[in-house]
């Protein structure tokens, strides 16, 4: 009897580390499981089944690891910084392409189609007693602050390319080139003082601006739309208000100082970078 409790003993003793590494090896997985799923949910989220997206400034690991091997340290194909209208063309021409378009889709505008910035601060003790009731714990918030951000692609694409997961609750996006923007739910209550956000649709509200020179302006949008923030669940800081889509310069961007400057040193960072981007 006294051998057989020894036995169990052992056998106990011997099975807790294979239990605990068992625990480590599933929690390890699950993690890697959560985090692999959640980096593909972040690379397609937004896009639709009908878009394919080409960037000139990601190339693959396997790209980036036979450069390394090299000595080459560049994120580019040696050969562009950005499209040519030759590329356009090029991929326009290809089989069941509809569409093409051009953006620079990482790099984000705060302005409208006029240059113009919006920088808007709203103090709780302007908060309508509607929105105080779900401010308080967790979502204690002293100022409430908006911005512009300019739609990042054309109106008749954002259904297939909207990657920052915008969700309207009334009305549309705004059309290109024009002066409509989409708010979020939480700006049109501090607005309209009411949660029925189709009532603001439609309507237009004048807005403190500093246009392209640096001076003080007031302007008058027309809102198309009003999307949600989930602001019932928590409140944040700041929001976006979406201006309209129009086509910018970007050769522009390329030509000035600052620009010319960050991609020399990119891509001459060494001898070996400098030759394979010599073109």
């Amino acid at each position: 009897m006294t051998n057989l409790k020894a036995t169990w003993k052992q056998i106990l003793y011997l099975g807790v580390p294979i239990i605990i590494i068992m625990a480590i090896f599933i929690l390890g997985f699950s993690t890697y499981r959560a985090n692999s799923t959640l980096s593909f949910k972040r690379i397609f989220s937004g896009m639709s089944e009908t878009i394919l997206t080409i960037d000139t400034q990601r190339i693959s690991e396997e790209k980036i690891k036979l450069l390394n091997e090299q000595g080459i340290q560049s994120s580019f194909d040696g050969n562009r910084i950005g499209f040519s209208e030759n590329d356009v063309e090029m991929v326009s021409s290809m089989h069941k392409v509809e569409n093409v378009y051009l953006s620079r889709d990482e790099i984000v505008s705060n302005y409208d189609r006029h240059q113009n910035t919006l920088n808007m601060s709203i103090n709780s003790s302007e908060f309508p007693n509607i929105l105080k009731k779900y401010s308080g714990f967790g979502s204690n918030i002293d100022i409430i602050s908006f911005d512009f951000m300019k739609s990042h692609v054309p109106q008749e694409l954002i259904h297939d390319y909207n990657t920052d997961n915008i969700a309207l609750l009334s009305g549309v996006f705004p059309k290109d080139d024009s002066d409509e923007i989409l708010i979020p739910d939480i700006y049109a209550l501090l607005n309209e003082n009411s949660e029925k956000f189709d009532s603001i649709v439609g309507k237009e509200i004048t807005l403190d601006i500093t246009n392209e020179e640096g001076q003080h302006r007031q302007k008058t949008y027309k809102v198309s739309g009003v999307y949600n923030t989930n602001y019932k669940n928590n409140i944040g800081i700041s929001y976006s208000i979406y201006t309209a889509y129009f086509r910018e310069n970007m050769q522009a961007f390329y030509l000035t100082e600052e620009s010319y400057d960050f991609y020399t040193n990119v891509l001459t960072i060494n001898d070996a970078t400098k030759e394979f981007n010599h073109n």
